[in-house]
């Protein structure tokens, strides 16, 4: 396989494969005329006068329009239709948020208010508790393009043009993630949704609210670590269900 590098401001930057390159080039991170070298290459020559890099400009030959200037640190690679990374990601979050929400709710209400509010409390699924998410994913996307759970599996979600969303962007993708996605996580109907969202991705390799909205969600390989960290929250998730169900 052949690998590339690619030069801008934070130096030599690589080795990518030639797709994961073009699809810089094709998603206007890079500029036509980035340096670039790979192995039978006399020297850095710029990327638009390399022609196995040809299909990066069929359609905007020799054009600069809307690049966004600068490559972040995370850059994609590797297959990037992976239905069940964001899944994961997502249940993720989801378990941290309920557990932390939760748990400050519930040691709040113990101190502050009459039984009868703790009572009531503890009755609500925890699936109310999930719809409260929908604020606080949005600031997490608005501020570092990511949350715990898409960290952890390499996953970012950025604009088209490369930049992060806005709150209020991010917060109408939140909200149809919900409602399409997960149809508010009301059981047996988000079964549904959680099928049609994977058809759509798999087929069509976008799902529609990114296509809708304008999003990229784009993915590394998952490493060793990564995937031991995974399985072991699977591992106590699966524990602790099983210790609440004992109870």
């Amino acid at each position: 396989m052949r690998y590339w590098f690619f030069r801008d401001a934070q130096g030599n930057r690589g080795p990518l494969t030639e797709p994961d390159l073009v699809a810089l080039f094709r998603a206007r991170l890079l500029a036509p005329g980035t340096p670039v070298w790979s192995e039978g290459l006399a020297e850095w020559t710029p990327a638009d006068s390399v022609e196995a890099l040809a299909p990066a400009f069929a359609d905007e030959p020799g054009e600069a329009a809307g690049w966004a200037g600068t490559v972040p640190d995370f850059i994609p690679a590797g297959n990037q239709i992976r239905p069940w990374v964001r899944y994961w990601a997502r249940m993720i979050d989801l378990g941290l948020f309920i557990l932390l929400f939760e748990t400050l709710m519930t040691a709040a209400l113990m101190v502050r208010a009459p039984r009868e509010f703790l009572v009531l409390w503890l009755a609500l699924p925890a699936w109310v508790s999930s719809l409260m998410y929908v604020f606080v994913e949005p600031a997490l996307l608005a501020r570092w393009g990511t949350t715990p759970g898409k960290a952890l599996l390499n996953v970012r979600v950025r604009r088209e043009d490369g930049a992060r969303p806005t709150y209020r962007q991010a917060i109408r993708r939140t909200a149809d993630v919900f409602v399409r996605g997960l149809a508010l996580n009301i059981p047996l109907l988000n079964l549904c949704t959680l099928s049609r969202s994977y058809l759509d991705l798999t087929r069509n390799g976008i799902t529609r609210w990114d296509q809708e909205e304008g999003f990229l969600v784009t993915h590394r390989p998952l490493g060793p670590g990564r995937v031991g960290v995974l399985l072991l929250i699977v591992s106590l998730w699966a524990l602790l269900a099983m210790l609440l169900a004992g109870n």
